[in-house]
C-alpha cells in the first residue's frame, strides 16, 4: 500500500497524506501525528475495554462423553478418576487463621510441589504450627465445611467437586447465603452444580471475566457471580469464544487415547457376540 502511495504522490505529497490519515509524523517529523496520539491515549487511559461477545460460554466436553467414559465406556477412565477422587475426599477441610505471613508463604512453596520426602514434610509440619492456627471447631466456617448442606457429608460433598474437577476439568459451587438479618451474605449452604448444566455468561470487559451463569438443567436460571464459586484446571485455549473461561477437561487432553481404548473394547465384545476366534500367527513349515 506504501508503495503505491508513493509512486501515486511526491515524497512531500506523499507526507501530507500520511499525516491528514493520522498514520505519520508530525510536521517536524518527530513523534506521532496528533490524531495517533489521541487514539492512543483514548486506549491507554480507559480503565478497561468493552467487548462485544457475551455469549455464553459451555464446556467442550459433552454431558454424554464425560459419564459415558467414567461410567461405562472405559474401564480405565473410571479405576483412574476413581482412585483420585476418594483420595481427594478423605482429606479432611478445617479452617484455619493465618499467624505468621512469612512462615504461611514457606509452607505453601514447600508444599506446592509434587514430590516430597520425609525431610520435606517434617519441615512442613514445623511451617504449619508456627503459620497456622486453627479455628475453634464451632465456628460458622467449620460447621459449612462438616456439613455442606443438608444431604451430604463432607466426603460426598467432595466426591462431587473432585469428581465433575477431573472430568470436566472444572467444579461449580453453589453458595447459599442468608438473604437478610445480621449475618446477610454469610455461607450456609453449599451445593455442587453439574458443570455440563452451567453456562458462564462473560462480563463484556477486558480483561474477561465472568459476569454471571445459567444453570440449563431445568430451564434456564440465572445465577450471580458471588453465587457461584468455581474451581478449574488452568486452559490454555484462549479464543473469541472465551473459552478460557472454562477449566480444560482431561477426558478432552486423552480424547485421543480413551476412543482408541473405548474401540479395542468394542472389537472384542463384538468378535466374543459373533463367535470370532482370535487372529493366530501362523508360520509355513
Amino acid at each position: 500500500m506504501a508503495n503505491l502511495l508513493k509512486k501515486a504522490f511526491s515524497k512531500k505529497a506523499f507526507a501530507e497524506v500520511l499525516y491528514s490519515v493520522g498514520l505519520g509524523r508530525n510536521s517536524t517529523g518527530e513523534g506521532v501525528s496528533p490524531a495517533v496520539q489521541a487514539q492512543i491515549d483514548q486506549y491507554v487511559n480507559r480503565d478497561y475495554a468493552v467487548l462485544n461477545n457475551i455469549v455464553p460460554v459451555n464446556t467442550k466436553v459433552s454431558t454424554s462423553k464425560s459419564l459415558r467414559a467414567y461410567t461405562g465406556a472405559s474401564a480405565a477412565v473410571y479405576i483412574i478418576v476413581s482412585k483420585k477422587i476418594q483420595m481427594s475426599a478423605n482429606i479432611p477441610f478445617y479452617e484455619y487463621k493465618i499467624v505468621d505471613q512469612g512462615a504461611f508463604k514457606a509452607y505453601k512453596q514447600l508444599t506446592s510441589g509434587d514430590t516430597f520426602t520425609l525431610e520435606s514434610l517434617q519441615k512442613a509440619a514445623i511451617l504449619q504450627k508456627k503459620a497456622m492456627q486453627q479455628v475453634d471447631a464451632n465456628s460458622e466456617i467449620n460447621r459449612v465445611l462438616n456439613r455442606p448442606n443438608s444431604q451430604q457429608s463432607q466426603f460426598e460433598f467432595l466426591e462431587n467437586v473432585y469428581g465433575f474437577l477431573n472430568l470436566t476439568g472444572e467444579a461449580d459451587i453453589f453458595l447459599r447465603r442468608l438473604s437478610a438479618g445480621a449475618n446477610q451474605g454469610t455461607v450456609r449452604e453449599m451445593y455442587t452444580l453439574p458443570t455440563n448444566y452451567m453456562q458462564a455468561v462473560p462480563d463484556g470487559k477486558f480483561p474477561v471475566g465472568i459476569g454471571g451463569w445459567v444453570f440449563s438443567l431445568y430451564g434456564e436460571l440465572g445465577l450471580r457471580p458471588e453465587e457461584v464459586l468455581q474451581i478449574k484446571y488452568f486452559n490454555p485455549i484462549w479464543d473469541s469464544n472465551n473459552c478460557q473461561l472454562r477449566g480444560l477437561s482431561p477426558i478432552q487432553a486423552m480424547a485421543m487415547v480413551m476412543q482408541l481404548d473405548v474401540a479395542a473394547t468394542e472389537a472384542e465384545i463384538a468378535s466374543f457376540k459373533n463367535g470370532g476366534h482370535p487372529l493366530l500367527s501362523t508360520t509355513r513349515t
